[in-house]
């Protein structure tokens, strides 16, 4: 969908960028003339996450039919407070500082930021995952997410021309609400996800095969254990801490995210997607047709890097 278009779907108030003055939620209903409409929600991240917000929906949804809450919010945030004396395991590349030594920062400064989505089927996806475990990493097998992100990482950092000698940073939101068991009810509101991230040079990631950045991928993601989160939780409450740079690249999975039940009344809804995301972030989505269900991946790049990007990611 155009990005212009999108924009118009969802309210956005003028201090939004303002963290102290922006508002919480936001929400804009449009009618069509087919007698379609559509619910355009913008939420402060720093309330909720993803699992967080659409059991807010499915709630509110909920009450909009008369009916009892299925989940009563959990609001206790010092659950997930820092522990005294701090308690550090580290060091983790999530934390490592990647200065811009390509030059990057120009092209989003100078060109159109593009925004597209790419639909990988079922038939693609095998493709991939074909890719990314063979080669130099011995692998037996991977998940669609691992493999579609060892794709989009490495074909990213091809498409912004990054030096061979340039730090390239894959972050991933991960959600660990099952790695901390009991102790985080399900009806948790607030947020559980952290971004472990792997770290190697553009060089090392576009010389070796796919398998390369697979390999990476599976190991961050494996790390991440109940003590892992602790530690992880005590170095954000006593550094700061910026992630994000324009050399790395923050994926959110929303392929979990249980959507298909929000019914204010007159069923589930049929299309499910997000605005424009951030120049650092991709977000991957369930999509295609009911016989050619896949992932959806959307993201923003300059428009000499997304010409190149999607000319990468053909299978």
């Amino acid at each position: 969908m155009d990005s212009d278009l999108l924009g118009k779907l969802v309210y956005r108030d003028p201090t939004e960028n303002m963290l102290e003055d922006g508002p919480l939620l936001t929400a804009q209903v449009t009618r069509f003339k087919c007698g379609g409409f559509t619910l355009g929600m913008a939420i402060h991240h720093c309330m909720v996450d993803g699992t967080a917000a659409i059991n807010f929906m499915n709630s509110w949804a909920e009450v909009a039919r008369g009916k009892p809450l299925s989940l009563i919010p959990f609001h206790d945030r010092t659950i997930l407070k820092s522990r005294v004396p701090p308690q550090i395991r580290g060091p983790y590349d999530d934390f490592v500082h990647v200065s811009d030594v390509s030059d990057i920062t120009a092209s989003y400064e100078t060109e159109q930021i593009v925004f597209k989505s790419f639909h990988f089927d079922a038939e693609k996806l095998e493709t991939i995952k074909k890719m990314a475990t063979t080669g130099g990493q011995v692998m037996s097998s991977c998940s669609n997410f691992v493999a579609l992100a060892a794709l989009v990482w490495r074909a990213r950092s091809m498409a912004l021309k990054m030096k061979p000698h340039q730090l390239s940073k894959l972050l991933i939101a991960f959600d660990f609400r099952s790695k901390l068991g009991t102790s985080l009810p399900e009806e948790y509101f607030g947020n559980a996800i952290l971004v472990p991230g792997c770290l190697c040079t553009a060089g090392e990631l576009i010389d070796e095969p796919i398998s390369f950045a697979t390999g990476k991928i599976k190991k961050t993601i494996e790390r991440v254990t109940e003590d892992y989160v602790r530690s992880s939780i005590d170095y954000m409450d006593t550094y700061y801490f910026n992630p994000y740079s324009v050399s790395s690249l923050l994926i959110s999975s929303w392929l979990r995210l249980d959507y298909s039940c929000i019914d204010f009344g007159w069923g589930g809804p049929r299309q499910f997607g997000t605005g424009n995301p951030p120049q650092n972030l991709c977000i991957f989505m369930r999509g295609g047709s009911e016989n050619k269900k896949g992932i959806v991946v959307s993201l923003g790049l300059p428009l000499s890097a997304m010409n190149t990007f999607q000319e990468l990611v053909r299978t």
